[in-house]
């Protein structure tokens, strides 16, 4: 599933940090503030889209991703303003563009938006649908009542299926996420969130295991966590692994699973290094002007992000150029986690972090194979992705 990089292409992520409440487990900017005025914030997302435009010229937009936070709290008439607004500034598909790369030209005007399962109510799911958003990821993470409770989530099994429902009547393409491996999950629970998942009849289900990552609640006691054993958590990737794939579904990402047409183009085009622009509160992004390849990110503080937009039409307070040892390492890590695997050419052009030695290193221990001109993870490798990582990266 290769992606074919037209040249100046890019893909427009937009995060919406506001939420009702925090997770424990999350790590991302978000700030519980459901009552945030939708007006200024939009106003100043325009804002900053028109910026970047400034910046950019009349690219062609790939794909659009809604994120967060809890972007399913942004009024429909507002999310309408913010496509019409990136169709106006670029060049965003109406119909099959023989132009686009490839990995996006069957997925027409692919518009994500992550929603939480008690925002699906029909009137919202019609609504968003004609504002423009064309793809759902709906946050479900489990189907039992007492794991969703510990997780903090504010749905119950129940209205998570009765969501599911809902938008899969509307809803073409839809995900839903799950997650596994917190204190006094097991192999079994697991189960059967996963056959639960299945009989929704989504099309693309991504399967992530917790983290506790720095900035999150749960970090904070992580040493009083008792998470489940190296051996639960290998048999909870296994049972993943078997039980989507047994019901025809693909995985084409170390932790995303899809049926055939049913793949993120979005998060695609960022795994193979397309450019993308990120606005909002704390957004990162890649892009790449007069053959330069820049890093950035947006002002974490939202209050601070719209007063910066308001005054001087973005919020960014990182723009730096990558160097080729930067893009290179950057991209070794997110190939790794892609199923087709990594052509071997790429490897002689990431000699500035690794070498081919390496890589034969690792498959003499099994951490990685070979076949057809490329590189791919086996699952022990997958296993333990930032240490194989690490042992790939010169010294």
């Amino acid at each position: 599933m290769a992606v074919a990089k037209q040249a100046n292409a890019f893909a427009l992520y937009i995060h919406w940090p506001f939420c009702r409440a925090r997770c424990p487990y999350c790590a991302f900017n978000v700030h519980v503030r459901p009552d945030a005025v939708a007006a200024d914030y939009v106003e100043g997302l325009i804002k900053e889209l028109k910026g970047v435009a400034r910046r950019l010229g009349p690219r062609p937009l790939t794909t659009i991703f809604f994120g967060g936070g809890t972007p399913s709290l942004i009024p429909p008439a507002h999310l309408g303003a913010l496509i019409d607004c990136a169709a106006g500034l670029f060049c965003l598909p109406s119909g099959a563009d023989a132009s686009l790369p490839e990995i996006t030209r069957e997925i027409t005007r692919e518009i994500t938006m992550e929603m939480n399962p008690e925002d699906a109510s029909p009137d919202y799911l019609r609504d968003a649908k004609q504002a423009g958003v064309n793809r759902l990821s709906i946050g479900v993470q489990a189907f039992d009542d007492a794991d969703l409770a510990y997780l903090g989530r504010r749905h119950s099994a129940v209205q998570a299926r009765q969501a599911l429902d809902r938008a899969r009547g509307v809803f073409g393409r839809c995900s839903l996420d799950l997650m596994y491996g917190w204190q006094g999950h097991t192999p079994a629970r697991w189960q059967t969130s996963l056959n639960q998942a299945v009989k929704t009849g989504f099309g693309h289900i991504s399967a992530y295991q917790l983290g506790i990552e720095p900035g999150s609640p749960w970090y904070r006691k992580r040493r009083t966590l008792h998470l489940p054993t190296e051996e639960s958590i290998v048999a909870m990737d296994r049972l993943a692994h078997t039980t989507l794939r047994a019901a025809g579904y693909r995985n084409y990402e170390i932790s995303n699973y899809a049926q055939k047409d049913h793949h993120c183009a979005h998060n695609l085009w960022t795994w193979h290094g397309g450019d993308y622009a990120g606005i909002g509160p704390g957004a990162a992004g890649r892009l790449t002007i007069d053959g330069i390849r820049y890093s950035t990110k947006t002002i974490h503080a939202p209050a601070a992000w719209l007063a910066q937009v308001r005054e001087k039409g973005h919020g960014y307070d990182r723009w730096e150029a990558l160097s080729g040892a930067q893009e290179s390492l950057e991209q070794l890590m997110l190939r790794l986690r892609l199923r087709e695997g990594v052509p071997a050419g790429l490897i002689d052009r990431w000699q500035a972090v690794t070498h081919s030695s390496r890589w034969r290193e690792m498959a003499a221990d099994g951490f990685l194979r070979q076949r057809g001109g490329r590189w791919f993870t086996t699952r022990k490798g997958r296993a333990c992705l930032d240490g194989l990582t690490g042992a790939l990266v010169k010294a």
